[in-house]
């Protein structure tokens, strides 16, 4: 009786293997997804910018006698921080008076002025707050470096044009300070020498375009550009930055 061998049909998987079993990769759970780009903004810069805005477009609101009284309460009034105390154009108190070197920054003089300021609040002040990081006390340095900027814009300012000069309203100090802060940063938030041919190089060219301002402002924009004001915050933003940043990365000197 012819026998003939009996077949058998070998599945994949009982084939044996030739070498290691493969390793599995990692679970790496669900992927994650990115908050909207405007929540990823420093809301410091964001909320300081949208502040401008609002506060210019509640001024509308208010009679033209109104806003005069505004004006005369919360600008920078050379006759006034210069009254001799008790007259009647002079600050109630010494307090009211040191105030009034930083409430200028919460008046401008059209949509073009606060639309200017608020775009350079957000786009450097982003920029600074990043450096600086996430969390209260860096919140706190970046207002501290916006409101000393204002005041010494607004200080430079009085200086320059004595008790005559004319009325002065606007957040260019504090912007001006927040682009002093931003050009002493490389381009990894690194701290550079306030020497360094880079900030020497974007000094240069801030200074320009104030001069380019100050020529045709009135004739292109309306109105006068306070350039005491942008020198002082400029002046001051950048040395608040460099007290800031003892405690970061220094870039390297070039």
């Amino acid at each position: 009786m012819d026998s003939s061998p009996t077949s058998q049909t070998e599945t994949p998987g009982d084939k044996p293997s030739d070498g290691p079993p493969p390793e599995r990769a990692p679970f790496q759970g669900a992927p994650e997804e990115k908050s909207p780009w405007l929540l990823r903004m420093p809301l410091v810069a964001l909320a300081s910018a949208v502040g401008l805005i609002v506060l210019y477009a509640l001024s509308l609101t208010l009679t033209g006698d109104e806003q005069t009284s505004l004006w005369y309460e919360f600008a920078s009034v050379p006759t006034r921080f210069y009254a001799e105390p008790g007259s009647m154009y002079a600050y109630p108190n010494i307090l009211a008076q040191a105030f009034s070197l930083v409430t200028p920054a919460l008046l401008h003089a059209s949509w073009l002025h606060v639309l200017t300021n608020a775009l350079m609040t957000w786009q450097f002040g982003t920029l600074v707050a990043r450096a600086l990081g996430p969390g209260f006390m860096p919140a706190a340095q970046w207002m501290l470096l916006f409101v000393v900027s204002v005041a010494a814009g607004s200080l430079l300012f009085l200086a320059i044009v004595g008790p005559d000069g004319p009325v002065s309203v606007g957040a260019s100090g504090g912007t001006s300070g927040l682009i002093g802060a931003g050009f002493l940063l490389d381009w990894e938030n690194r701290v550079r020498s306030p020497f360094s041919r880079q900030f020497l190089t974007l000094t240069a060219v801030f200074a320009g375009i104030n001069v380019l301002m100050v020529l045709a402002g009135p004739a292109v924009l309306g109105m006068a550009i306070s350039w005491e004001a942008h020198a002082g915050g400029y002046i001051a933003g950048s040395a608040m930055m460099l007290i800031f940043g003892r405690k970061m990365a220094r870039a390297p000197a070039a």
